[in-house]
């Protein structure tokens, strides 16, 4: 059973955090979470430097959202590539971090780190 903190577990039994695991399902019962199933062939078991890696990516993912759709409406091509946000317009094809560092060479280059600025700093 599945139950994600932005669909109620937070909002409705905040100290679920504290609980142990064999209760966490009824606990989530109790406190009215919406819970889902999976069926066992599509669930798989994460070490926690691979659950880490994936919290992480999805921060990225979130992080990068605005300037991507910003980039998105002046027609650059993007794509978000294991955290890094890789985007293209005219040929030219630029590598923009978290840390709001840009890769790439080419004309377009300066405006895109004013552009970036904006968004990650």
């Amino acid at each position: 059973v599945v139950a994600f903190v932005d669909s109620g577990l937070a909002a409705h039994w905040p100290e679920w955090k504290d609980t142990d695991p064999d209760s966490l399902y009824t606990g989530a019962q109790d406190h009215d979470v919406t819970c889902y199933t999976f069926p066992e062939s599509r669930l798989m078991r994460v070490s926690d430097a691979e659950a880490a890696a994936l919290r992480q990516e999805d921060t990225g993912v979130v992080a990068l959202t605005p300037l991507r759709e910003k980039l998105e409406d002046a027609d650059w091509e993007t794509v978000i590539d294991e955290g890094v946000l890789v985007v293209k317009k005219l040929d030219e094809q630029y590598r923009i971090h978290l840390t709001g560092d840009v890769e790439g060479d080419g004309p377009a280059r300066k405006p895109l780190e004013n552009i970036v600025t904006k968004y990650l700093t």
